[in-house]
């Protein structure tokens, strides 16, 4: 479809300037045969008027007028054949031109297509399962005639925690597809009070480790919700892939234009080949990074990213595997 588009879009290029083209170069071959006519009677008039009776059988010999009219004709021909061959040289560099051109208008066109075919796919792949697992559920219990209450109110608090599911995956969906960047409400706020709020939270339900060493006075001007679900993402990652061993330091790191945070684990790590991968929508790496089973769909990182790149800024991870890992973020400030 969009290959389609590309060609009408070059071909309609291409006509535009082949048409001016064409206009010029009729324009300036008439100025030029003109000009050279002009020439040539100029030229006939000073002879005669200078040469006189002397001239008179030079200008009147028709050997010499046909001499004159044949090399008129070969500078009308010089002139058409070097416009013509400028137009050719300008039909393929238009081309080339065109094409760049129509590239350049649909790609923004094709990338907001690529992003709601992937938006598509990946909400009916990721949604398919556990609609697929309550609806077995739903049927052998209607099958069973001799279900009890409490068996049937176990299936139903089970599809309730898959509904909650779907929710989160649905709203991170939304948050992901959804262009985010004119509904920012940009303040300045102190940003460790708004860290160690996250952090509070994760030292009390995880019993996680955590050391907020951000400077007290760092001032950051950032839309405060988004920087908050920002900051719970990274700590969240922290925590979830540590097997146990919940130990983060989030430190902030001064710059004289920009704000840098970094988020620091000591828990299992990304393996190298994983690395390229962990901002991808549902990347998950499934087994090497912990022992435990890790709930979630591989939405937190890449919406990580987007708050970042929504905000000018840049999010990067240094890890290695068995070590830890440390993402930075660095914000414009």
């Amino acid at each position: 479809m969009f290959r389609s588009a590309v060609l009408r879009l070059t071909i309609q290029y291409m006509v535009v300037i082949m048409v001016i083209s064409a206009f010029f170069s009729v324009n300036l071959y008439r100025i030029s045969t003109d000009e050279l006519d002009r020439s040539l009677n100029k030229q006939q008039q000073l002879f005669q008027g200078r040469g006189g009776n002397m001239m008179r059988p030079l200008i009147d010999d028709t050997a010499f007028q046909d001499a004159r009219q044949a090399q008129l004709t070969d500078a009308k021909q010089n002139v058409f054949y070097q416009l013509l061959y400028t137009n050719i040289v300008i039909l393929f560099v238009s081309g080339g031109l065109s094409y760049v051109f129509a590239r350049l208008t649909i790609q923004p066109i094709e990338e907001a297509h690529e992003k709601q075919k992937r938006f598509t796919s990946d909400a009916s792949h990721e949604l398919r399962t556990p609609l697929a697992a309550m609806r077995a559920e739903i049927e052998v219990n209607l099958r069973d005639k001799t279900a009890t209450k409490a068996e049937l109110a176990q299936v139903l608090s089970s599809n309730l925690e898959e509904v909650s599911k779907m929710q989160d995956l649905v709203s991170g969906l939304l948050s992901l597809a959804r262009d985010n960047e004119s509904k920012l409400t940009v303040v300045n706020f102190p940003a460790y009070e708004v860290i160690e709020d996250v952090c509070s939270k994760y030292r009390k339900v995880k019993g996680a480790k955590i050391d907020n060493s951000v400077d007290k006075n760092l001032s950051l001007a950032a839309d405060k919700t988004y920087f908050l679900e920002l900051i719970s993402i990274l700590i969240d990652n922290a925590v979830k892939y540590s097997d146990g061993k919940v130990e983060v330091a989030v430190r902030s790191i001064p710059h004289a234009k920009q704000v840098e945070i970094q988020v620091t684990d000591t828990g299992v790590g990304i393996a190298a080949e994983d690395l390229p991968h962990i901002f991808d929508r549902f990347y998950r790496v499934e087994g090497s990074r912990t022992k435990n089973k890790v709930e979630g769909y591989g939405l937190g990182l890449p919406l990580a990213k987007k708050i970042v790149e929504l905000h000018k800024g840049e999010i990067t991870v240094v890890s290695k595997l068995g070590e830890g890992s440390t993402f930075t973020i660095k914000l414009p400030q």
